[in-house]
């Protein structure tokens, strides 16, 4: 899981934002964003939708553009 959150935390530092800013962006508590960011528990299709939304960044921006690169 790990790797799906290359392309989130790139953007997080690209925006300054930081873990506590993207839970309050997305209505949840910084505990549960801190366990996702970890890697220890995978996204909910919700907290995928609302990843989407507050990125601005595609699905496949979000979760495939580093495994791509990775295997290109």
């Amino acid at each position: 899981m790990k790797d799906t959150n290359y392309e989130l935390r790139a953007w997080m530092g690209a925006n300054k934002v930081s873990g506590r800013k993207l839970a309050e962006m997305m209505g949840r508590s910084y505990e549960t964003i801190r366990i996702k960011l970890s890697g220890r528990t995978e996204w909910t299709l919700p907290e995928i939708e609302k990843l989407l939304e507050v990125t601005g960044m595609s699905f496949e921006e979000l979760f495939f553009t580093h495994i791509h690169n990775k295997m290109a």
